[in-house]
């Protein structure tokens, strides 16, 4: 395990899935970056004594870290859904194909006790690039059930922490954007 406020890890491999699941003959692919640690805590005081300075007695805490890029789907290439035959989906908002690549969301920035600063939350995560191709019929019956859903999306920024007694609450990471998305229905 790797320590807090320390990075976020390679994505997770949601892998590739066709099923058959209440007569619907669906596509799934679904895969996230790594979710960034929160950040540590910091504790103690901050005394200033104007023009001589000020003199910090704390323990200090560290910000969120940035959440992981979503993986590229396919590696490299392009993914061909056809081995799997015709595809056919009747449940409301159930695509026949949906693959999707996100970015991890940024971990919590530290809180902070005393009056001091709390810290940043960590950065959103960017998605992976989606490359599929279609060679196959998909049939879809269900209200708002797209064909072929595909995107990339960017993770959310890590809220900042708090501050508690005198201290300031720390800002929040950043958003992050997808990727590319490429999408032949051959």
């Amino acid at each position: 395990t790797l320590p807090s406020g320390v990075g976020g890890a390679g994505g997770n491999n949601g892998g590739t899935v066709p099923t058959d699941v209440l007569g619907n003959h669906v596509y799934a692919n679904h895969q996230v970056g790594a979710q960034g640690r929160g950040g540590s805590n910091a504790y103690g005081i901050r005394i200033c004594f104007g023009i001589l300075g000020c003199l910090n007695l704390y323990k200090p805490g560290s910000d969120g870290a940035q959440g992981g890029r979503g993986p590229d789907i396919p590696a490299n290439g392009t993914l061909t859904i056809g081995n799997f035959g015709n595809l056919t989906s009747s449940a409301d908002g159930l695509p026949g194909v949906g693959v999707s690549s996100a970015g991890g969301n940024g971990g919590k920035g530290g809180d902070a006790y005393g009056n001091i600063e709390a810290y940043r939350g960590g950065a959103a995560g960017f998605g992976g690039s989606v490359t599929i191709d279609v060679p196959v019929d998909v049939t879809t019956q269900g209200r708002l059930a797209h064909g072929i859903f595909a995107q990339s999306r960017g993770g959310r920024g890590g809220a900042g922490g708090g501050g508690d007694i005198f201290g300031g609450g720390g800002s929040g990471g950043t958003d992050s954007a997808g990727g590319a998305v490429r999408v032949t229905n051959s």
